[in-house]
């Protein structure tokens, strides 16, 4: 009697299971995390509380509980919630096996959160090569403008007409290092945003999307 208390003031998902995979017992944690009323899952067969996909790695999984195994793994359950199971045989005095009993800890905004980390190290990443690309590419274009300057020059001086392809050549090298900075720029506010993202706090100065 103590033991069940006990089991129904856990925050995890306690259960029981007899050998005919039936649920014997749940606690209301277990009603928690599945969404599924205790009516409809204790008497029921457990697979319908596992998504279908994780089905047969589970069914893995409770065989090897009734062959005297303690066992572990993740499910998604049909919800969409991931929990982490932990479940080991179930005794009675004869150190016979007769069922399964386990906890199942709700680890899904654990996941979530090793999610959205894997995303924003992407997101540093590309920040990173995109900045890296524009840097290299503003030197060159510098030395560009430059020698087309020099040229045009040059031909004033030497009494050329003014070459009409040259200034549009000029025209079109600044339009790209104008484009250059202007990425830099927004490189330089995403970088901003992302580091506010991963410090989780609200971005309230600008809209970085709007930027580009």
């Amino acid at each position: 009697m103590e033991c069940k208390k006990f089991l129904d003031n856990l925050r995890d998902a306690a259960y029981e299971i007899d050998m005919k995979g039936i649920v014997t017992y749940a606690n209301s944690a277990a009603e928690h995390l599945t969404g599924v009323p205790l009516t409809n899952i204790i008497g029921y067969f457990f697979l319908h509380l596992v998504s279908e996909g994780d089905r047969e790695k589970v069914m893995n999984l409770f065989i090897k509980t009734l062959r005297g195994e303690e066992t572990e793994g993740e499910i998604t359950i049909p919800n969409g919630a991931v929990a982490h199971l932990k479940t080991q045989p179930l005794m009675n005095e004869k150190n016979e096996v007769v069922g399964a009993f386990g906890i199942a800890r709700d680890i899904t905004e654990k996941n979530k959160a090793a999610e959205r980390k894997l995303q924003l190290d992407k997101v540093e990443a590309a920040l990173m090569m995109a900045r890296t690309c524009c840097h290299e590419m503003a030197q060159p274009m510098q030395a560009i403008i430059g020698g087309a300057e020099a040229m045009e020059l040059c031909m004033k001086q030497d009494g050329f007409i003014e070459s009409r392809h040259i200034n549009d050549l000029i025209d079109q090298v600044i339009r790209l290092r104008t484009t250059l900075a202007n990425l830099h720029d927004v490189v330089k506010l995403k970088k901003m945003a992302h580091h506010t993202m991963q410090n989780g706090k609200p971005i309230e100065m600008f809209d970085v999307n709007a930027s580009l």
